[in-house]
């Protein structure tokens, strides 16, 4: 049987511009069609890069280059909550779930629904969360905090890490079978140092990334960065 990866690098290049991003290096070209390739399916992919490499720029390219374009990109930080209030934050909550909840919230699984859902920094979430997304992912359902209503969700997955989550699952703090759920399509963002011929100043990088992140590997990796419009 052919791995699945090897099966969307044999696909025939397309213009890297229908990204979004442009490159001059060998390693960052490579990186760019494999991306342009994977937008076009619906599988989850794993972003690995250090800091500024410009992993969630690059999610955002592939969700409006993909079939769910015209859908919502819903993106959190897994490492910058708790875990109770990631918890919250993910599935949503029933009021008077906990302190504070005054009232019903959706979660972001939900507010994703036939969009994507961006899991930056994935490999910090707690291994307890760990097991109820695991769970979530596969049976495409979940319940709210302080629910007991399954809720139905359809969503593809795009997470995000700056650590080996190989060594973090041998470490014990990040579940194999999660790995295996997310990492359908891994693609990795080389850093600045490695790519030949794009050493010039950050000044000279004219990129306009949502959100206002801009650094000098973003800068490069997504000069001239355009939103497509959505296909209704």
């Amino acid at each position: 049987m052919p791995n699945f990866l090897d099966s969307y690098r044999a696909q025939p290049p397309q213009p890297l511009t229908q990204l979004g991003m442009v490159g001059e290096s060998p390693a960052l070209n490579e990186t760019l069609e494999l991306a342009h390739k994977a937008a076009r399916s619906d599988a989850n992919i794993l972003l690995c890069g250090e800091s500024g490499t410009g992993k969630e720029l690059a999610a955002q390219a592939i969700h409006i280059n993909s079939p769910r374009a015209a859908h919502p990109f819903v993106a959190v930080d897994c490492a910058s909550l708790p875990e109770s209030l990631l918890e919250a934050e993910l599935f949503g909550h029933e009021k008077g779930a906990f302190t504070g909840a005054i009232g019903k919230k959706p979660g972001l699984m939900e507010s994703a629904h036939r969009g994507t859902l961006f899991l930056d920094e994935v490999g910090e979430m707690p291994i307890s969360l760990q097991a109820k997304m695991l769970r979530a992912l596969q049976e495409k359902e979940h319940r709210r905090v302080g629910g007991t209503q399954t809720i139905q969700f359809d969503l593809r997955v795009l997470a995000a890490t700056s650590r080996d989550l190989h060594e973090r699952v041998r470490e014990g703090k990040f579940r194999r079978d999660l790995l295996f759920r997310i990492n359908v399509i891994p693609i990795r963002l080389p850093p600045l140092r490695e790519r030949e011929g794009e050493q010039e100043p950050y000044e000279k990088a004219e990129p306009h990334p949502p959100h206002g992140i801009l650094n000098a590997n973003a800068a490069h990796l997504f000069r001239g960065m355009k939103h497509h419009p959505s296909q209704h």
